[in-house]
């Protein structure tokens, strides 16, 4: 007998959030202060930057362990942590402070810098 997924939302603060087995989950940031709080939540795997809007975000420094996925073709950001993977697929500039991130980029047009 197969086990059934139980697939459920939530939100954190107004981010979406969509489990995708017991212990992980996917969230979306539109917000400074959204992924500020799924950056501290230890149950989510994944967190998703999207967002339209014309903005700058930072990412504190910390060892996060979970995948980064961008898709903010107007936004600047400022990665501080540790991921265990980043993906750009659409951003205005992207600045890397920190050692060790695998980045896997697909924006053809992102002004990127590692310092």
């Amino acid at each position: 007998m197969k086990k059934k997924l139980i697939m459920a939302t939530m939100l954190i603060g107004l981010a979406l959030c969509i489990p995708t087995h017991v212990h992980a989950s996917t969230c979306t940031a539109k917000s400074q202060a959204q992924l500020e709080k799924i950056l501290a939540d230890e149950s989510i795997d994944t967190i998703k930057v999207s967002t339209s809007k014309k903005t700058t975000l930072t990412i504190p420094s910390g060892n996060y362990n979970k995948k980064l996925i961008i898709n903010a073709p107007n936004v600047r950001l400022t990665n501080n942590g540790k991921f265990s993977d980043v993906t750009i697929k659409n951003l205005t500039k992207y600045t890397e402070n920190t050692k060790g991130n695998s980045l896997n980029i697909t924006d053809d047009k992102l002004s990127v810098n590692i310092l």
